[in-house]
């Protein structure tokens, strides 16, 4: 079993053991997110060996030396090991188990067909760098720590060769080198001829061709050379095909190691069967030179070279390298990737062993799953580490269980973006970000948000935000391929296309109680606030419903065959206005109305919808219908926009007129000429708010309307309006009903002492000026026209009149006028 499996079930068990508070950061929503996780690592011996190299040693190696001494000149086997130097080539064909570069003399030259020892003393070599060595089993009985004393500081060991060949010496060569203290690693020799790519190296994985990123193991190594017992340079193989076999074996090696593999060759090699192919550089090159002092020219597509075989005899067992490089360097190529570090850092950030995480209980393991990368366990969370998304902390705790559910890592979620955050907005709890979108734990439950959801999310504020925090995983039950998450305080419903809209807040109350899917349908539009002739509001779309509420005022669900006649109509931005009421339909849905600001929409299956008043009906009837005081009916509902919008209709001796909020009433006789002269429910006027009364004075009748306006006068002197200023003075002097009575002029402009204007009434007088508008009534007023009135020296008045006592005084801008019956008026000083 490899890694990623362990890392997907029993690993996770070791990490549940301990729940500790979870660590703050910041909302994820805050955060773009573009990586996943998986499941923490939690065993300490991850590697089995039915599908990964032997582990290393227990025992603390033999430290490194700072200096590398160079190895011993002049020999030419290896004292250290009981076998004879390499068989023929014929024997390693005949065999099947071919050394490192056992074709490359026979096919270039060198000292004869089977060795490729140097000709000169090692020391003759013209560059500098760590020795080393690599062997197979054709060494047995290595003393490895006589390899160390005579200077080499890494071995690579022959694993495997086709599918068909293990080393009966790979563990104990491996690990004897471990245990000297060199770095060491694993090769396979590559027959293409015989199976693909990929199988190989997934051969070679599983028979010792593993990699752990302690700084100890370098990269697994592909031999790839001339081809043996009579298959040609190529393998028979055309060099695309031999391209193509290549890039199987090392990118399926990458995937289940999370390193670059090591390619061994020459460059004569190299260029004849892969057509001088340059696209495979990003790999550590191990170059086969025999009888020069350098490595000479490279292989097609690199620069610069890694390990370097001069020979296959000298001071070590089987062949000798060198290192291109430093001790520190090797060390670097053997930890592979700067994961570790980086796991390393960010452990030590955190507080390390004493701080939120605890002690390890797992060494860094490789994840090749989505993308692959690093993770290590331990014993209050874990870190993971990608190149694309860096290091982070998941903490142990319920959002980590929700996590290890999903595979973790190597799960859909993939790898964290961010480290675990406690959030306290909306009854707080903890949220991670993952690079298909984040996990929210709170009281409401874990649950994971991402998608065209995490985008509707993230425009609200996240968990922070209005919606709160998610109480349900997203579900997709639509027929249509929508699906749909709730939160605290609303629901995001996101469509196969990826458009998502939300429904919250009252509404979201609302669309709940209305049965919300089997109900108002699922959204199809976000709230949209609008500004229409009827006064602003909000509506939103639904697939059965629209719900709509003016400013002010309820909201009401329109649907059916009611909203298509709506719609028709131009919906809120048409003549009917905002919806005003219920829709209500018969038992058995044949057919309904509903109310709105600009009238009332009934329907039938029989006769379709149309626009109807039943309140201006009513008020009609009331009246006596087309026998009555109104007479027949002369016009057709008509809308009226102005004044907040409503519905009128003419009769042949008047009108009547409706609005939602004030209701129907009907305008006739003289109010109706003075109401069409103050351009009617469009005008200042506005609508009528009540019947008209007919109880002033005998005669005189009076009407409301809006905007604080009436109508009132009598048939012998006409009817006029009073509006604005001179409702309130009029009110202070005791309505129609008191001193002053009904009007019987219009409003007069007065240009004298800075302008005003007048009217005047039964029993007295309004004037309003800057000064204000006050009512001057009886003897008083008498007094003010000697005076010149309003264009004499008193001016405008300032203030309401008053008696007290049989005195009655008011002041004006030019005095304060004091009458008496017995002495007339006086100005006072």
């Amino acid at each position: 079993m490899r890694i990623g499996a362990l890392l997907a079930g029993a690993l996770a068990i070791a990490l549940v053991s301990a729940v500790p508070a979870q660590a703050a950061t910041a909302d994820p929503s805050s955060t773009p997110l573009s990586a996943t996780a998986s499941p923490s690592p939690t065993s300490t011996s991850p590697q089995s060996p039915s599908t990964e190299p032997a582990p290393a040693p227990l025992a603390t190696p033999t430290p490194t030396p700072t200096a590398t001494p160079a190895p011993t000149a002049g020999t030419t086997t290896s004292p250290d090991a009981t076998s004879e130097p390499d068989p023929s080539l014929a024997e390693m064909n005949a065999a099947k188990n071919h050394t490192m570069g056992s074709t490359v003399a026979a096919a270039e030259g060198g000292a004869s067909p089977q060795t490729r020892s140097f000709a000169a003393s090692p020391s003759a070599i013209s560059v500098s760098g760590v020795y080393g060595q690599d062997v197979s089993g054709w060494q047995t009985n290595i003393n490895w720590a006589a390899q160390w004393a005579a200077g080499s500081r890494f071995a690579y060991v022959k694993a495997s060769e086709g599918t068909y060949y293990t080393s009966s010496q790979f563990t104990s060569q491996y690990n004897g080198a471990y245990s000297a203290g060199m770095i060491r690693g694993a090769y396979h020799f590559a027959t293409p001829n015989t199976t693909d790519g990929a199988t190989q190296a997934r051969f070679f994985y599983q028979n010792g061709g593993g990699w752990s990123p302690d700084g100890r193991t370098l990269p697994p190594l592909l031999d790839i050379e001339y081809g043996t017992d009579g298959t040609g340079t190529c393998w028979g193989m055309s060099q695309g095909a031999m391209v193509q076999w290549i890039s199987a074996f090392v990118s399926t090696l990458r995937s289940l190691t999370g390193v670059n593999p090591v390619i061994y060759s020459t460059a004569n090699w190299w260029n004849t069967c892969t057509g001088s192919n340059s696209t495979f550089g990003a790999y550590p090159l191990f170059v086969a030179r025999y009888g020069t002092t350098t490595p000479g020219a490279l292989a097609a597509g690199w620069s610069n070279w890694t390990i370097w075989q001069f020979a296959d005899a000298g001071a070590f067992a089987g062949d000798q390298d060198i290192f291109n490089g430093t001790q520190a360097q090797l060390t670097q190529l053997a930890l592979g990737s700067p994961g570790p570090t980086a796991i390393a850092q960010k452990y030590a950030a955190v507080g390390g062993a004493s701080g939120a995480l605890g002690p390890a209980i797992s060494s860094v393991l490789w994840i090749n799953q989505n993308g692959g990368g690093f993770g290590q366990a331990f014993a209050n969370g874990s870190i993971y580490w990608s190149a694309a998304s860096g290091a982070h902390v998941v903490l142990a705790g319920a959002l980590r269980d929700f996590y290890f559910g999903q595979s973790g890592a190597a799960g859909v979620y993939g790898w964290p973006l961010s480290d675990t955050a406690p959030l306290a907005s909306n009854g707080g709890g903890y949220q991670q970000a993952f690079s298909v979108g984040a996990i929210y734990s709170s009281p409401a439950g874990t649950y994971f948000v991402g998608g065209a959801t995490r985008e509707g999310f993230f425009s609200r504020g996240g968990a922070a935000g209005d919606l709160g925090w998610p109480t349900a995983p997203l579900t997709c039950p639509f027929a249509n391929g929508g699906c749909s998450q709730p939160f605290q305080y609303g629901l995001i419903y996101n469509t196969a296309g990826g458009v998502w809209y939300i429904v919250q807040g009252s509404l979201y109350t609302a669309w709940t109680a209305a049965g919300s899917f089997s109900g108002w349908g699922y959204p199809t539009s976000n709230l949209v606030t609008m500004s229409t002739v009827s006064g602003a509001g909000t509506g939103q779309a639904f697939s059965i419903a629209s719900v709509y509420a003016k400013s002010g005022s309820s909201l009401y669900a329109v649907s059916g065959a009611v909203r298509d006649f709506y719609f028709a109509k131009g919906g809120a931005n048409g003549d009917l206005g905002w919806p005003a009421g219920a829709q209500t339909c018969s038992s058995d849905s044949s057919s309904c109305s509903q109310l709105f600001t600009g009238g009332t929409v009934s329907w039938a299956a029989a006769r379709g919808a149309a626009v109807t008043s039943p309140q201006i009906d009513a008020a009609y009837a009331a009246a006596g219908g087309a026998t009555g005081s109104l007479g027949p009916a002369t016009s057709a509902l008509i809308w009226i926009p102005q004044n907040g919008g409503g519905l009128g209709k003419a009769y042949t001796n008047g009108s009547i007129y409706w609005t939602v909020n004030t209701g129907a009433f009907p305008v006739s006789g003289g109010i109706r000429t003075a109401y069409f002269g103050a351009s009617g429910s469009a005008g200042p006027l506005g609508w009528p708010t009540a019947a008209p009364v007919c109880t002033y004075r005998g005669s005189g009748c009076s009407q409301a309307f809006q905007n604080s306006s009436l109508i009132a006068g009598r048939a012998s002197s006409g009817y006029y309006t009073v509006t604005g200023a001179y409702v309130p003075a009029l009110t202070a002097a005791g309505g129609l009903s008191g001193a002053l009575g009904l009007p019987t002029t219009s409003v007069l402009t007065i240009s004298a002492n800075g302008g005003g204007t007048g009217q005047v009434f039964d029993g007295g007088s309004i004037y309003s000026s800057a000064k204000g508008a006050f009512a001057v009534s009886g003897g008083i007023r008498d007094f003010y026209f000697t005076k010149g009135g309003s264009a004499g020296v008193l001016s405008w008045p300032t203030s309401v009149g008053s008696c007290s006592g049989g005195t009655c005084t008011q002041k004006f801008a030019g005095g304060t006028v004091s009458w008496t019956a017995a002495g007339g008026g006086v100005i006072l000083p």
